[in-house]
This record gives structure tokens, sequence and C-alpha cells, in this order.
């Protein structure tokens, strides 16, 4: 499997959302040790950085998910059909073993970011920025700026 996720790993609830580059996920990949993963400087967004909802709805391409029937038809399209993306990510038998709804809540404190701050929160693409405190539930399939 793409994320090395095992065919015989029992999952009980999903979450996932379109994220869109900015300075914060240069930071945060790199916090959490994924930093291969963190956009260049070339591609983010770094005026519109804090992590929030994009859009009340969610994103077109990936379906809405107003009902669990909803959920488990737009994560075998995305998932194990890999519509998107590089490679399936799941196996169909993990998608039918899904059983409730995943929502991520973020509570995250106003931020103030520069070259100045300490590793990896100095990798700002030389902008210091500041992000006011931010609280909202990323739902399956929302689009967000990360």
């Amino acid at each position: 499997q793409w994320l090395n996720v095992p065919s015989d790993f029992k999952l009980v609830a999903l979450n996932w959302f379109k994220g869109h580059s900015s300075v914060w996920a240069r930071v945060a990949l790199t916090a959490a040790g994924l930093g291969g993963f963190a956009p260049s400087c070339a591609k983010v967004e770094p005026l519109d950085f804090c992590g929030t909802k994009v859009a009340t709805t969610p994103a077109a391409d990936v379906g809405s998910c107003d009902t669990f029937k909803d959920l488990k038809i737009n994560a075998k399209t995305l998932f194990v059909d890999a519509t998107g993306l590089h490679a399936p990510v799941l196996a169909q038998t993990q998608v039918d073993a899904l059983d409730r709804f995943l929502h991520i809540s973020y509570d995250v404190p106003e931020l103030q970011l520069s070259s100045c701050s300490p590793y990896p929160y100095d990798m700002t693409c030389g902008h210091a920025l500041t992000c006011g405190a931010q609280q909202f539930i990323v739902t399956p399939g929302m689009d967000v700026r990360v």
C-alpha cells in the first residue's frame, strides 16, 4: 500500500481534507518530522498562512459526506479507486469496516512566527506572520488551508 497501511489493518473511522499549501504547512510538517512533504516557498500563500476552513462545504472534487453512506462511497472513490492519488491507499475491506465519523477539532492558539523564531518555526519564507486563535472542526472531505 502507498502509505504503508497493512491491508489487514482494521479501520473504524476515517477523515481527510483537501489541503491548500501555506507557510504554516511548512512549519507544521517539519515539526512533525515530515519536512519532505513541506511545500516550497514558491508554492505557499504567505499572507493566508493560518490553518482554517477555506469553505464551509466539502471540496467539490471529493464529494459531500452528509451521511455515513456518503462517507463510505467517497472513501472508496478516493482511497480504494485512488481517484486523484498516485496509488490506492486502502483496501475495500478496510472501507467496509468503517463504522463511525471521525471529526478533527482544531484549537490553535495565536501564533507569531518569523525568521527569528526557533527552528522549525523560523521556516516562514522570510515573512513575519501573525495568526489569530482558531477553533474549527474538520469533517471528511472539507476544503482546508493547512
